[in-house]
């Protein structure tokens, strides 16, 4: 039997706090969101939860890596002074940023349309719109501009 300590009962309860957390204040995330782009309420009760799907993987996959990721950082670096905790930390959080950011660029962009998208069908949409630069291009465009072009779909954008 693994004990409470053990790497995988930390990742594995990660995961579920992450899933959890993310279940309760979705609607407030959907909200902020199309709020942020000018848009109003989700016509249906539902529409809170657009983009659910890509938000849970985030928060999960995101917090198992960050979790594992660190704990191995912090048993790897021979450190120990001031600063090592905060460290590893940063560390680990933008090694987590890589894999997970096309996650939270779908969540924006289904969070932001008024239509039931598949999130499978809507990524595909947005790697032909424009390949991996446009999942991942808001790690370098700033602001706005980056919510603006990865969230809204082409299509809303020139009307």
């Amino acid at each position: 039997m693994l004990s409470l300590g053990h790497p995988s009962i930390r990742i594995r309860g990660a995961h579920s706090s992450a899933t959890a957390t993310t279940t309760i204040v979705f609607p407030l995330d959907t909200l902020k969101t199309r709020m942020q782009n000018g848009l109003a309420m989700p016509p249906t009760l539902s529409g809170f939860y657009s983009g659910y799907t890509p938000a849970a993987f985030y928060s999960a996959l995101g917090m198992g890596l960050w979790v594992g990721s660190r704990n191995k950082l912090e048993r790897d670096i021979r450190y120990n002074g001031p600063g090592k905790h905060l460290l590893t930390g940063a560390i680990a959080g933008v090694f987590v940023q890589l894999p997970t950011f096309p996650l939270d660029t779908l969540k924006k962009r289904l969070q932001s349309s008024d239509a039931r998208l598949s999130p499978i069908n809507e990524a595909r949409t947005l790697m032909a719109e424009g390949g991996v630069l446009a999942v991942l291009g808001g790690c370098w465009r700033s602001g706005r501009q980056r919510t603006r072009r990865a969230v809204i779909p082409r299509s809303r954008r020139e009307t």
